[in-house]
C-alpha cells in the first residue's frame, strides 16, 4: 500500500495500519489545543501486535531551520503523540478515530522511526547536516524507556532494516 507523506511516498504490506495522525480531526481540534499546543509524529502505524510511530524529516531541498535540537524536537513529538492516543481513545469525537487510537493503544510493542532524508551529496548549497549514527545515539538515549532500538533509516542506506520503503 502506497501512503504520502508531506510529498514522500511511503510504500507499507498491505496487512499493515497506516495513518497520518496529525490530519485526526481529534489532534487538530481537540488535543492540539492543550498549552502551547501539542506535537505529531507523522504516521502512526499498526504491524501485527506493533505500533510503530514514524516520523518523516526531508532535507534534501530545504535545510533545517528550526533552532531546537532534532533529537529534542522527535522525542517531544513522541511523548505528545502517545498522550494524544491515549486521550483519543476515551475521548475522540469521531468513531474512527477513537477505534483506531484503541486499536494502536492495545499494540504489545511500540517502536520509534525516524525516516531521515538528506541530499545525496555534501554540498554548501544543500548539507548532509545529520550523521545518522549520531543522531540514533541522542534518541536512544532520550527515548530508551519507549524503544531502546530505535530505527533511523533514509532511502539510501539502512532502508532495508524498515518493514517500509520510500518509493
Amino acid at each position: 500500500m502506497n501512503f504520502d507523506c508531506d510529498n514522500v511516498c511511503f510504500s507499507f504490506p498491505e496487512s499493515w495500519i497506516v495513518s497520518k495522525y496529525d490530519e485526526w480531526a481529534f489532534y487538530k481540534k481537540q488535543f492540539q489545543k492543550i498549552l502551547n499546543g501539542q506535537k505529531a509524529v507523522d504516521l502512526l502505524t499498526l504491524n501485527q501486535k506493533t505500533l510503530w510511530l514514524i516520523e518523516l524529516k526531508d532535507y534534501r531541498h530545504f535545510p533545517r531551520t528550526k533552532l531546537m535540537d532534532l533529537d529534542k524536537e522527535i522525542a517531544l513529538k513522541i511523548r505528545d503523540t502517545l498522550s494524544g492516543l491515549l486521550s483519543a481513545s476515551f475521548n475522540a469525537n469521531l468513531l474512527e478515530e477513537k477505534n483506531m487510537a484503541c486499536q494502536f493503544k492495545n499494540a504489545e510493542k511500540i517502536r520509534i522511526g525516524l525516516q531521515i532524508e538528506q541530499p545525496k551529496t555534501n554540498s554548501k548549497l544543500f548539507p548532509r547536516f545529520f550523521d545518522i549514527a549520531n543522531l540514533k545515539l541522542k534518541l536512544k538515549s532520550l527515548l530508551k524507556a519507549i524503544d531502546p532500538h530505535i530505527l533511523v533509516v533514509d532511502s539510501q542506506k539502512n532502508q532495508d532494516k524498515a518493514g517500509w520503503k520510500i518509493l
